[in-house]
């Protein structure tokens, strides 16, 4: 795994979500196991192609998580995975022995060689503080697209989508493993806040983590703006899969 100092950690509401997930990402993949990876890479790779005209085929995952994405992604690129979160990519490391995993801020990226396609899937694009952030992200994936390149970006939810006070639950329930995670979602200004309790029990006992982390609610007008500003071409689409669609921003 290639080290990156990151320099915006304090900036933006991701200190208590890379907090929490320091001590849950073992457990990630078990919470999200009903998620059907392969079918949305397979789906992701024919809308890649439709857009992509640059000859290479590097790609870059950006926000990987523990590499759930690339599992599949690996058949069609040559991948390589960056996150915030160290012990996420210590997961993803594990899983994935072959591949780079770098630890790095996507509001300053800059990478050499360029990549020909970049992904930021699962809504990790909304735990950017705010449109000053998405536009230094957007700048930081332009600079790190090949001439010809396209980035995916699958965003969490736009401002109309959201439910008021929302209470959803997932679980996990193994012979020695018993997961219950517990979130209610309600709207502070622009930003959706999580309020997430779980309970982890094994053999060894039982441990509960509540914490309360904030997710920017971007509205499509935002990713055009600062797309474009950016100087890509921005497109949207709305595929069934995707819950709040797909910006699409493409390298002339």
């Amino acid at each position: 795994m290639i080290p990156h100092t990151p320099s915006f950690v304090d900036y933006y509401p991701l200190r208590s979500v890379i907090n929490l997930y320091k001590t849950l990402a073992k457990y990630y993949d078990k919470v999200y196991s009903q998620k059907n990876y392969s079918d949305e890479v397979d789906k992701l790779y024919d809308i890649i192609s439709r857009f992509k005209q640059s000859e290479g085929n590097r790609l870059l995952d950006v926000a990987c998580g523990t590499g759930g994405h690339i599992s599949y992604f690996k058949k069609y690129y040559d991948v390589v995975g960056c996150d915030l979160n160290q012990e996420m990519l210590e997961v993803a490391q594990k899983k994935h022995p072959e591949i780079p995993f770098i630890q790095a801020d996507m509001t300053t990226l800059d990478f050499d060689p360029k990549f020909d396609v970049m992904t930021c899937l699962f809504g990790s694009i909304s735990y950017l503080a705010d449109q000053s952030a998405l536009s230094s992200t957007m700048n930081s994936f332009a600079r790190t697209l090949s001439s010809g390149g396209v980035m995916v970006i699958e965003p969490f939810l736009f401002w109309e989508d959201v439910i008021p006070n929302h209470v959803s639950m997932d679980t996990v329930d193994e012979p020695e493993l018993k997961i219950s995670r517990i979130a209610k979602a309600s709207k502070k200004g622009m930003y959706l806040v999580l309020d997430f309790h779980f309970t982890i029990g094994t053999p060894d006992g039982i441990k509960y983590f509540h914490d309360s982390n904030r997710m920017f609610l971007f509205s499509k007008e935002m990713f055009k703006e600062s797309i474009t500003d950016a100087g890509l071409e921005y497109h949207y689409l709305k595929p069934e899969w995707a819950r709040s669609g797909l910006v699409i921003g493409k390298k002339a």
